[in-house]
């Protein structure tokens, strides 16, 4: 994956992928959205509700060590949130689904508006990678975190054809 060193390139990284992410939605048929294609992969609709609450965590924990960089920040794979998102929310109706995606994007979005290239300089601590700057825990839990699951979410789609 590519490293993003200025907000610029991480904006137009995240406004790609999103835009991958909905074409892929608004291709796949219902079965391709709800059914498990891939034996212990999520499905689809899965992924793509996991994407959205995941910008908005990693959105808030952004704010969080912007407004105090002392902060341990992040969570691990096994957060009992994120896996209860997705057992929630992974049979949402597509427009719920695409409205998820829309509203993370745009909260990221304005996020990354708010922040100067300087503010990605910033070291931070995070809970499992330890020290980091804020640029790359942003580049890879939310931009290579995106691209990842653009990569998953177009392979499932490619299962549909």
């Amino acid at each position: 994956m590519t490293e993003h060193h200025t907000l610029s390139q991480i904006q137009v990284a995240l406004r790609q992928s999103q835009q991958e992410l909905l074409d892929i939605l608004s291709k796949a048929d219902d079965d391709t959205l709800y059914h498990h294609l891939i034996d212990n992969e999520w499905t689809l609709a899965e992924n793509l509700v996991h994407i959205a609450e995941a910008r908005e965590f990693f959105t808030n924990e952004t704010r969080k060590v912007l407004a105090s960089p002392d902060i341990t920040i992040g969570r691990t794979i096994t957060d009992p949130h994120r896996i209860q998102n997705v057992r929630e929310h992974g049979h949402d109706a597509r427009d719920v689904i695409s409205h998820k995606l829309v509203t993370s994007h745009a909260l990221l979005m304005q996020q990354l508006e708010q922040m100067s290239d300087a503010d990605l300089q910033k070291p931070i601590n995070h809970v499992k990678f330890r020290r980091q700057t804020l640029g790359e825990f942003i580049d890879h839990f939310i931009v290579e975190h995106d691209q990842a699951h653009v990569k998953q979410a177009s392979a499932l789609l490619a299962n549909q054809m």
